[in-house]
């Protein structure tokens, strides 16, 4: 089975499959189209322009570029792209699509209300609820809860954790130098591989989303297993 991510913050987290023990071949990077310097999307009602809605990169539809790092693999490239799906009930839909080194974890739809940003539908398979991915405020010191389970056509993945925004730092990717907030993650998972430790750190630019993710996922009496996403373009 291939390593499975949701990304990417009910992301990292995830769903991992059992991991090749062998290097993938080296994919053709995808062309991507950059994301345009535009103000956030005039479709979204401005009481939803939170933090949740800004640090998750949600105001602008286009598509990044990721350098993807997985343990004991051949660094790749993936594509992320976030496209609007209007709703009339006060909220709005954010379809995000993945393609290149990223493709396995296809596609998921967020919902932006005055919540925040949760993750309600992923491709992979049924998501047992919604899962808040960034609250409406993202005040240095908040906490959020994780906890969800994923049913694929093989396993059901259950997930959980807390979140907390822990600051605000530099952080350097290709894409650049840049001021982020930063959000640690620190949780479970089982899968039939077994139960495991979780410790994740991402760091959110404004209008931009993750910039840069770092995950750990240590299944008991296994060697722990690094996930890397930095944005490229």
């Amino acid at each position: 089975m291939k390593i499975r991510f949701l990304v990417p913050v009910i992301a990292m987290v995830v769903a991992i499959g059992c991991s090749p023990t062998t290097s993938p071949s080296v994919e053709k990077p995808p062309t991507s189209k950059p994301l345009p310097a535009a103000a956030p999307n005039a479709e979204v009602p401005i009481k939803l322009h939170h933090d949740g809605f800004v640090y998750g990169g949600f105001a602008k539809e286009g598509t990044q570029t990721f350098v993807v790092k997985v343990s004991g693999q051949a660094d790749g490239e993936g594509t992320e792209t976030k496209k609007v799906k209007p709703s009339t009930n006060g909220t709005i839909l954010i379809e995000r699509s993945r393609d290149g080194a990223l493709a396995a974890v296809g596609t998921d739809t967020v919902k932006i209300d005055d919540k925040g940003a949760s993750v309600v539908g992923v491709s992979i398979g049924k998501l047992s609820a919604p899962s808040l991915e960034l609250p409406a405020d993202l005040a240095i010191g908040k906490t959020w809860k994780l906890e969800y389970n994923i049913k694929t056509d093989t396993e059901t993945i259950k997930n959980a954790g807390t979140y907390k925004v822990v600051g605000d730092g530099p952080v350097s990717v290709p894409a650049g130098k840049f001021t982020a907030r930063k959000v640690t993650l620190i949780g479970t998972i089982e899968t039939s591989k077994g139960r495991g430790k979780v410790t994740s750190t991402f760091y959110f630019v404004k209008n931009m989303g993750a910039v840069k993710s770092e995950t750990t996922i240590t299944f008991n009496g296994q060697a722990p297993q690094t996930f890397v996403l930095e944005l490229k373009k």
